[in-house]
């Protein structure tokens, strides 16, 4: 515990998430439509892994893999890497309402549920002040 900072990331990076058993940490990264690289916590073999996650709330690690939401279609896909196999599963289709993105997913520890913010109705107004000055 404890300790100096060091730098792991060396392209940037965002939303970073631990591995459950904590050998790993995964970083989202913008470039390539949104790529998620998996390495060392001492930044050391950095490996590629999903590409296509576009937003970086949209991925959540949990024990065997990840889930993310892949947006390219209408409804978008849940899929899953399973970090044994290294291969992409389609879990189910999600609706994501009228507004993109939603930034809330998130997966129940035991990998039962979803939970996503999705926004139905997207309103504003235009107001006339008088006598302002």
């Amino acid at each position: 515990m404890g300790g100096s900072a060091i730098q792991v990331t060396k392209n940037g990076g965002f939303s970073a998430q631990e591995s459950p058993d904590a050998k790993f940490l995964y970083v989202w990264v913008e470039g390539d439509g949104g790529t998620i690289w998996r390495m060392r916590p001492s930044g050391e073999e950095t490996t590629r892994i999903p590409q296509g996650v576009r937003v970086f709330a949209w991925w959540r690690v949990v024990p065997g893999g990840i889930y993310f939401i892949d947006a390219s279609t209408t409804p978008a896909l849940v899929k899953f890497l399973d970090m044994a196999t290294e291969r992409v599963k389609t879990i189910t289709t999600l609706d994501l309402g009228y507004s993109m993105p939603p930034y809330g997913f998130d997966v129940s520890p035991d990998g039962q549920w979803i939970l996503f913010k999705r926004v139905d109705q997207v309103a504003s107004d235009i107001m006339v002040v008088e006598n302002f000055r």
